[in-house]
């Protein structure tokens, strides 16, 4: 019988991407590489220009590889990148369109692959073939791991340049930056080729004649009178979507540049290519925009004049020796944003910070650029010292002939360090993350090189612990997806499904494993792979993917019991760790962290081990970071002499009021108030790329009208995009009002262009229905007029608004919703204000006065109510106002005290105070309210309140203080540690316990502490910034757990000096020993942990002092041995 009731699942469609990588998985190994084709591709497949085309041109025009095919990358569309290369070569290009399965092909069979920036994610070099990277451009910004913070960005670029062969270098100083910003040092296995840009060859060999013919075909027309200026401006953000944020500021500088000059120059600009496919539709530009397929080098062979900012085509161009002009207009945000290698004192040229300043050095520019010369020189020396106009050929002799040329300067940074590869679990705060990185602290970095694989780091909790990682570790982060066939993907599948019998081990893909992890890693090989977590059977597989000698896994507990344990009924980790159990003996070494733990799995994995895997190391410590010794770190943060900060944020915003208004071209400027004062009308167009605090004030970065005018006061803005209006039509509808209830109502259609009157707030409406009469479609979505029984009210949002109903002049339903409003407004008792002020003043009440009282809301909006507590408690204090609102009942303003809404209060009780004076009494009450206590509790970081809800008042030295530390999880036990304290508690009352971690069971504990009444005795207190400096201002360190593989806490807490009491189990006994650095507990229930307490309590004792320096030493000592 046929079920008409079945749906079919519809199978998904892959998209191109996936069949690319299906496709290139599939052929990898099997694929005939053609030893003749050479495959360019310039910039993702978008124009055939740079040093590929300068090597294309060479070995086409050269008879002794005229054997060569040569097969160009161009993205769909793209057919016109074809007009740069001359006629006569035409023919002998192969074009491959990207993203297609014939490219695919065209990467698997080419013997040389040439470009100037990166292949995409799924490819991996093959090991015949010859990878060519050109890079495009000397670095003048931050590049790589140079850039602060950087953790991510960099990672396509560093496994690209780590699988090439060769990769070519204009000068030392790029050369520097990729052996360091990149970390290429020790591992690489290409060789740098350190000689000059092919492409610069094109700009001091370019033919005039065909450069103007070839400039022609693409729309420019040159004047041969005159001379030629370039205006090159760089590429500002960091997505690419943010080309659009500038476009206008472009083209205004050109054309002002044209206006002045254009008598004297030819006036170009080639702008980014991120940028130019938002320009090259805008007419304003024609005939001067360069198109994106001309080639920049040869453009420069005809310009007379350059105009840059941060490109590194001014590099290239001190090959002519001609005049640069530097246009830094945002040179404090630039740096504090990106950073640069050079200071703008060494640049070969002046710099102008605003378009005046531009426009003043162009009317004399061989004056301008005069003293300068010497700069000019000095840079041309460093960063020019090959370009002859014959580096291609000296490439070529290297790269194709594999001729020797020793008097061409060739670099191989692999060394004999030994090559450690590890992945380090998911990096948030637990015990093997701590492992982890005490770990990587305590390498010695000039025996051992060390790379970390694994997931993007996502999350501010997983991002600050890589952001603690010692830097010379080098981090390569998964991107993109598995390059696996159809079948090895299913192979993959019945892995993790467990779909084969246990002794069929011929299901393991080993091949396409480790044709993946090559993809991830450069092709890098190791001497040992380490899974440091060993909770992931992905991760394992990752790690036995790499290319290496020995393979270890470490095993930080008791796992089989981590496997089987229930948490809510369920195991889990069984899966994972049962799938993971299947193929621990491809590992060489299985590591646990205590002699214990390694004798409990032995017994209980013995099925799926050989007993020669096992081993065991402890873990190292951090000493400088337990003792506090550990350098403060400074946060990312461009800050000038006197401290001033810049936070860089692109944000549109609106004048607050038009006419005159004062900029300032540079932190100087400001500084010493000298402004330059224009003229704007209140709509003008604000972008504010940046915000900088000088002296308690604020000041924007602003661009007004597409004109970068430099600093402004940030109090003439208002800090919200303009709303426009597209339209305002009649309408007929119900809403109801139901979300957004803070969302306002406005007397006409909000703009915020500082003339917007609000006159409600939705929440006085809450439930009721709105007439909806007009509808403004907006740039900010759509505006409503509204009205309320029969009262217009203002313009709303569709935010606030669900169920708008439709409603024709004659529909019936306009009776049922006036029926149901009616008698909605009298059961709610509605009532609404009108009109809304912000207001930012200081005042205080007169609490003397018996009439004064203090309400929820505004008396005569909808659900106000007196506040019933005293207004004396007000008496003396500063209030900051910060609204007034005007309902029928009167004027009411809104009160906060330190930061915290108290209510509203009638305007006439109030008494406004001079703000110089109200500043000097709130800081005075703040300054008086400061004490020992609190100052300790604010350098340790404690929260005001812990999990709890309970205030936290930091640690007192008149109570017994205990506390423990770490994930809040069945195996700590912690909910026996508390019923045990509250025990131990009835008998010592002045004690209290600290619970210091997160973790599954916090909701758990949080209900036990409220159920046994002790909120004011135990603290659960999360995540601590310093926990070591907290644990040390303790009395005794408990751990409770039922097992454990080598508890670190114990040995943070020996290292302070703070006596133990723990759990009688291996993994404790194993570091306290027989009671030398504490005491045990015997049992694990409350009353055992109860008269544990009592006997550290009453405790005589002095115990062993710790060395922690020695036990470091014997810890990495026994690490290193397993690496041998």
């Amino acid at each position: 019988m046929i079920n008409l009731f079945s749906r079919r699942k519809k199978k998904k469609q892959k998209s191109m991407y996936h069949l690319m990588r299906e496709h290139y998985g599939a052929h990898y190994d099997t694929a005939v590489i053609d030893e003749n084709a050479v495959l360019y591709e310039t910039r993702d497949g978008a124009s055939i220009t740079d040093s590929p085309y300068a090597i294309f041109l060479k070995l086409v025009s050269d008879d002794n590889y005229h054997h060569l095919k040569h097969i160009w990358v161009l993205k769909k569309d793209h057919e016109e990148a074809l007009l740069n290369v001359p006629e006569e070569y035409r023919q002998r290009i192969t074009v491959v369109q990207r993203d297609t399965l014939e490219y695919v092909d065209a990467m698997l069979t080419s013997k040389y692959v040439i470009t100037n920036s990166t292949f995409q994610t799924f490819f991996v070099k093959r090991p015949d073939q010859i990878y060519i990277n050109t890079w495009h451009g000397t670095p003048l910004k931050l590049m790589g791991f140079d850039i602060p913070g950087a953790i991510y960005n960099a990672q396509n670029v560093m496994r690209n340049f780590l699988m090439t062969d060769y990769l070519l270098s204009p000068n030392a100083h790029t050369t520097d930056i990729f052996k360091r910003a990149y970390k290429l040092n020790d591992v690489y296995e290409g060789t740098i080729i350190e000689h000059g840009y092919p492409r610069i060859d094109l700009t001091l060999n370019a033919p005039k004649s065909e450069l103007q013919a070839k400039l022609s075909t693409f729309g420019i027309v040159l004047d041969e009178t005159k001379k030629t200026l370039l205006y090159t401006p760089t590429w500002r953000g960091k997505a690419v979507g943010n080309a659009q944020n500038t476009i206008e500021q472009t083209v205004q500088e050109v054309e002002q540049l044209t206006v002045k000059f254009s008598n004297e120059y030819n006036i170009l600009i080639k702008a980014h290519p991120f940028a130019y496919k938002h320009l090259k539709d805008d007419e304003r530009l024609a005939g001067r925009l360069i198109s994106d397929y001309l080639d920049a080098n040869e453009l420069l062979s005809i310009v007379d004049v350059l105009v840059t900012d941060y490109s590194s085509i001014f590099f290239d161009f001190l090959v002519t020796d001609k005049p640069i002009i530097f246009y830094v207009w945002d040179k404090e945000v630039y740096s504090a944003e990106r950073g640069m290698y050079l200071e703008l004192e060494t640049l070969p040229g002046p710099t102008a910070e605003s378009l005046t300043d531009l426009l003043e050095l162009l009317v004399d520019v061989e004056q301008s650029v005069a003293p300068y010369q010497a700069n000019y020189r000095l840079m041309k020396e460093k960063m020019v010292n090959y370009d002859n106009g014959q580096v291609t050929e000296d490439y070529l002799d290297i790269m194709f002939n594999d001729k020797e040329r020793l008097d061409v300067k060739q670099l191989s940074l692999k060394t004999d360090k030994k090559k450690l590869l590890i992945y380090p679990g998911g990096m948030r705060k637990n015990g093997i993350t701590t492992s982890f990185l005490n770990l990587m602290d305590n390498i010695n970095y000039e025996q051992y090189d060390v790379t970390v694989l694994a997931d993007e780091p996502k999350g501010a909790e997983v991002r600050f612990n890589y952001g603690r990682l010692n830097k010379h570790v080098r981090c390569l982060y998964r991107t993109g997806s598995s390059i696996w066939s159809v079948e090895e993907a299913e192979d993959n599948r019945r892995l993790i499904h467990r779909e084969f019998d246990s002794d069929e081990k011929v299901v393991y893909p080993e091949r396409a494993y480790r044709r993946d992890v090559n993809r991830l890693l450069g092709n890098l090989t190791f001497d040992t792979a380490i899974d440091f977590s060993g909770y992931s059977l992905f991760w394992a597989k990752n790690i036995l993917g790499a290319q290496a000698d020995r393979y270890l896994i470490f095993l930080h507990s008791d796992i089989y019991a981590d496997a089987h344990r229930e948490v809510n009924g369920k195991m889990p980790m069984y899966r994972g760790l049962r799938n993971l159990f299947d193929y621990y003996y491809k590992f060489d070494k299985m590591i646990n962290v205590s002699p214990m733990s390694m004798e409990v799995n032995r017994e209980k994995l013995n099925e799926y081990i050989r007993n020669d895997q096992m081993t065991y190391a402890v873990n190292t410590i951090n000493i400088q970071a337990i003792l506090g010794q550990t350098p403060e770190e400074t946060a990312d943060v461009y800050e000038s002499e006197d401290s001033a900060k810049i936070i860089v944020k692109n944000k549109q915003k609106s004048l607050k009021n038009g006419g005159e208004l004062v900029f300032y071209k540079n932190f100087e400027c400001l500084k010493q108030q000298q402004g330059e004062i224009r003229y704007f009308d209140l709509d003008a167009n604000v972008t504010s790329i940046a915000t900088f605090t000088h002296q308690d004030i604020t000041y924007d970065k602003v661009i007004v009208d597409g004109l970068a005018l430099g600093w402004l006061a940030s109090e003439e803005l208002i800090n919200e995009t303009p709303i426009f209006i597209e339209s305002i039509e009649d309408y007929r509808a119900i809403g109801t009002v139901t979300r957004n209830l803070n969302y306002s109502l406005w007397k006409n259609v909000r703009q915020n262009k500082g003339q917007d009157e609000k006159v409600a707030y939705l929440r006085d409406f809450k439930g009721t229905y709105l007439t909806l009469s007009k509808v403004a479609k907006t740039s900010n979505g759509r505006y409503y007029l509204a009205s309320y029984l029969g009262q217009e009210i203002g313009w709303t949002s569709i935010r606030p608004l669900t169920r708008i109903h439709e409603l024709s002049r004659w529909s019936p339903l306009w009776a049922y919703f006036n029926k149901k409003s009616k008698e909605l407004d009298k059961r709610l008792g509605i009532g609404f204000s009108k009109k809304i002020e912000d207001l930012q003043i200081y005042v205080m009440l007169n609490t003397s006065d018996a009439n004064l009282t203090l309400w929820n809301l505004p008396n005569g909006v909808t659900n106000s109510k007196l506040i019933t507590e005293s207004v004396a408690q007000y008496e003396g204090e500063v209030l900051e106002a910060y609204e007034r609102i005007t309902t029928n009942k009167g004027s009411f303003v809104g009160l906060k005290l330190d930061g915290e809404k108290i209510g509203y209060v009638e305007e006439t009780y109030l008494t406004i105070m001079p703000e110089e004076k109200a500043l000097q009494l709130i800081e005075a009450k703040q300054q008086t309210s400061l004490n020992e206590k609190e100052e300790l509790n604010e350098t340790i970081g404690l929260p005001e309140v812990d999990l709890v809800g309970s205030e936290v008042d930091g640690i007192d030295s008149d109570y017994y203080n205990i506390v423990t530390m770490g994930r809040l999880s069945p195996e700590k036990n912690q909910a026996s540690l508390i019923k045990g304290f509250a025990l131990f508690n009835e008998k010592y009352p002045k004690s209290r316990l600290y619970l210091l971690g997160q973790g599954q069971l916090a909701s758990e504990l949080i209900d036990l502490v409220k159920e046994l009444n002790m909120e004011s005795k135990v603290f659960l207190l999360g995540h601590l910034d310093k926990p070591f400096e907290f644990v040390k201002l303790n009395d005794v360190f408990t751990l409770t757990s039922f097992y454990e593989g080598q508890p670190m806490v114990l040995l943070e807490a020996m290292t302070l000096g703070v006596p133990l009491i723990t759990t009688d189990i291996p993994a404790n006994r194993n570091i306290v020993g027989e009671e030398e650095y504490g005491l045990y507990i015997n049992g694990f229930e409350p009353e055992d942990i109860e008269n544990g307490l009592e006997r550290i309590y009453l405790n005589q004792k002095v115990f062993k002092t710790f060395d922690y320096e020695q036990y470091n030493q014997e810890a990495i000592a026994s690490f290193y041995e397993l690496l041998s």
